[in-house]
């Protein structure tokens, strides 16, 4: 049994040469008392267990043991020996000085200093239960403590590292005893990371977690990020190389290939930084669900421009399946990660118009002319768009431009052919569109006079707005643009002659609509003829629809999702008079499940809620719920997937003060992780709300934390009890609960300490 004690100052020398002299005769016996300078107190380390505890005290064989004493005048330690149900003495201290003979295992010291006993290699033998009499210094009892001390096997940790966001998370789990260092390296370059609190597990061992702040996205290919661990004296570690940048896009159809081959050709490409993972990446194909043929695809080689590696896989489909609409998949699988794009066709209404636009006047042998092919429609359908010189062969066009506003879409075509071929050649504009009659053959229009009056068009697209003015003949016009009653400039394009011999012109204002009120008022105003034509547009009002998911209260409590649909502008009177619909699986529901809130103001924002209440089956089930407006549509479903997931609750690993605020965290997790609602129960009372809830995910393994944060007092009196709702694919939403509790009876009774007061 070793004795340490700090000394203070010179003072105290006479008395300090007369305790050495008492030690060498302890050393007679085996026993060794030392005192040592102040230096001494790097042995005064935060005990790891407090004789004041009722909880037993855990360590691990082979390594040291702190633990704490009463700083009382008088300590008296015995073990119980369970074979003789007897006590045996460990040794008896009074002040600073041994006055029983001690046991002669020099595993164990005291340090008076501090009041601490160290065991400084732990051994299974050393388990038991242990009492502790005090006395002051006058002989009177100042209570009995017990304590059980529990010493087990070392056990090292298992590493595991997980990327999320910008950063790689080292959790380092089933631990014991507490104590272990964590270092991170990038490459063979040491690296701070950032720890957060060991916490110790229901079995007793510990869970530990360090966050490296990475930035993965700008870490070049084969970067390799190391977590190292000490423990027990020995270092393990848990390598991470950031996977490979790639990305996935299937390109449309080029009109070239259905225009000549009635065929169209897909391409599916995969672009990365790895050029194995490029290589070995394998890529199918599903249209309107099946698999294609074997024949109708092709994979090329990888290809490199700088830094990228592409591979290209080519489908091929009869136009007809094309246009039909079926959706195309492409699909990818790189180092165990799957990634899809998916495209198709969007068909529209009835056959658009085809006008084409030539020069106003005869050009020249060697000029070069520009002619332009417009396809316009209300509803206008995917178009592709091709060119015919002397009914030969066809070609494209030198580039194309799409102006859309709402439901109307302008396709343009532009062709630029010699002067000598304009003068000599008949051109043709060839068209093909996915349109309600399922007509697959190309229209064309190929480039005669009465008084016309124009027809105007005002047509927002970006900031801007375009004044279209069409069918007027003669040439000569006068366009003005005025804001409110105030002229403003525009900007006026070539006028150009139709088929037909009228002509059409446009201008454009750049409104920067984005600023403008509401209710702004644009003006188009033509003179043709001595007489004046407008038309007008105000901008709009600006608003947005969100449905709000169910809160978790409702589920727990009344079994009902309840979703909110919430309208925002900054318009009242369009909130006010804005409907609201809902559908859910494609049925109305019942009038009594929807309730519409009034209207609210924060700032110059209005908003508008409308409230849906399902029942809990129909949620669960997946079917999809969609809020509409006049103007605009948001949907919404729940999220289903395998197995019920596991649930841990992660608490303090002792009794806090009663001032002291606890926090505990639900983790709920799984490989393929559900919507999940969670909530927390004290002693069986009403179900309240963590205090907050985070998700952290990666591939298919999603994992949610929720809080809750409650005072020491109510955490070292009471049970609580973590419960969870999931969409399993059982189609089983019952409850789910994982129960923890820091007393060991009856929660809600007063926490007695074990401690025995000798009188």
């Amino acid at each position: 049994m070793w004795i340490t004690e700090g000394l203070t100052d010179g003072k105290d020398l006479q008395r300090k040469v007369s305790e050495k002299r008492k030690m060498s005769m302890l050393v007679i016996f085996g026993v060794l008392v030392m005192f040592t300078g102040d230096a001494m107190g790097s042995l005064s380390m935060i005990p790891d267990c407090s004789f004041t505890q009722s909880d037993p005290c855990y360590g691990a064989v082979g390594h040291p043991l702190h633990l704490q004493l009463p700083f009382e005048y008088e300590l008296n330690l015995r073990k119980n020996d369970s074979a003789t149900h007897t006590l045996s003495r460990i040794f008896k201290v009074k002040h600073h000085r041994i006055t029983k003979m001690p046991s002669d295992d020099q595993r164990w010291q005291f340090v008076s200093k501090n009041r601490t006993i160290i065991i400084s290699s732990a051994e299974k033998r050393d388990s038991g239960k242990y009492f502790l009499d005090t006395f002051d210094f006058s002989g009177t009892s100042k209570g009995m403590y017990d304590l059980q001390l529990v010493i087990e096997e070392n056990s090292p940790p298992t590493i595991n590292l997980l990327e999320f966001g910008q950063s790689i998370m080292c959790v380092i789990e089933d631990f014991y005893p507490k104590p272990l260092s964590i270092k991170w390296k990038k490459d063979d370059r040491e690296v701070r990371g950032r720890d957060w609190k060991t916490t110790e597990n229901d079995s007793g061992s510990y869970r530990a977690v360090s966050v490296l702040e990475a930035n993965l996205t700008s870490s070049s290919p084969g970067n390799k990020y190391t977590c190292e661990v000490t423990h027990g004296g020995r270092t393990y570690e848990k390598n991470l190389s950031p996977a490979a940048q790639f990305s996935l896009k299937i390109n449309p159809p080029p009109a070239k290939e259905l225009f000549i081959n009635q065929r169209a050709v897909l391409e599916c490409v995969l672009t990365g930084d790895n050029q194995k993972e490029v290589e070995g990446a394998t890529v199918s194909w599903t249209v309107g669900g099946r698999s294609p043929a074997t024949r109708d695809v092709r994979v090329g080689g990888v290809t490199q421009a700088g830094s990228a590696f592409t591979k290209t896989s080519t489908l091929t489909l009869e136009e007809s399946v094309w246009f039909s609409g079926d959706e195309v998949i492409c699909s990818t699988s790189v180092d165990q990660r799957t990634t899809s794009d998916k495209i198709s066709v969007k068909r529209g209404g009835q056959r658009p118009s085809i006008v084409i636009y030539k020069p106003d006047k005869t050009v020249s042998d060697s000029d070069s002319v520009s002619l332009v092919c417009e396809v316009s429609s209300s509803d206008l359908a995917n178009v592709y768009v091709m060119w015919k010189v002397n009914g030969g062969q066809y070609i494209e066009g030198n580039s194309m431009t799409t102006i859309k506003n709402d439901n109307t879409l302008i396709v343009l075509s532009y062709l630029t052919v010699t002067g000598q071929q304009y003068n000599s050649a008949e051109i043709t504009c060839a068209v093909k569109d996915a349109n309600i009659q399922n007509d697959l053959q190309p229209r064309t229009s190929s480039p005669s006079k009465t008084n016309s009056p124009p027809t105007i068009r005002l047509v927002e697209f970006g900031q801007s707005i375009m004044c279209i003015i069409e069918d007027f003949y003669p040439k000569s016009l006068r366009i003005k643009w005025k804001k409110d009653d105030r002229e403003v400039r525009g900007r006026d394009w070539k006028t150009t002659e139709n088929d037909s011999g009228s002509y059409r012109a446009v201008s454009v204002l750049e409104a920067n609509l984005g600023s403008s009120s509401p209710g702004t008022k644009y003006t188009c105003e033509v003179t043709h003829r001595g007489k004046k034509y407008s038309d007008n547009l105000s901008s709009r009002v600006q608003s947005s629809l969100k449905i709000n998911p169910p809160p978790a209260k409702e589920l727990f409590i009344n079994q009902r999702a309840v979703l909110e649909c919430v309208l925002t502008g900054d318009s009242r009177k369009e909130v006010e008079g804005a409907t609201v619909s809902w559908t859910a699986g494609g049925r109305s529901p019942a009038t009594r499940d929807v309730r519409v809130g009034g209207v609210t103001q924060a700032g110059s924002a209005f908003t508008k809620t409308s409230t849906l209440t399902l029942e809990e089956s129909v949620w669960f089930s997946g079917a999809e719920v969609i809020c509409s407006t006049s103007r605009t549509s948001e949907r919404i479903s729940v999220k289903r997937g395998g197995q019920r997931p596991s649930i841990v609750i992660y608490k303090p690993h002792k009794s806090v003060l009663v001032t002291d605020m606890v926090s505990l965290v639900c983790e709920v997790s799984s490989s393929d992780l559900t919507n999940v609602y969670v909530m927390w129960q004290v002693n069986g009372g009403q179900y309240i709300e963590g205090h907050s809830m985070t998700s952290i995910k990666k591939d298919n393994t999603l994992t949610v934390l929720s809080y809750l944060t409650v005072p020491g007092q109510q955490y070292n009196r009471s049970e609580f009890a973590c419960a969870v709702k999931h969409a399993n694919m059982e189609n089983s939403y019952t409850l789910t609960t994982r129960t923890t509790s820091m007393c060991k009876a009856n929660c809600q009774a007063p926490a007695i300490m074990n401690i025995k007061i000798r009188v």
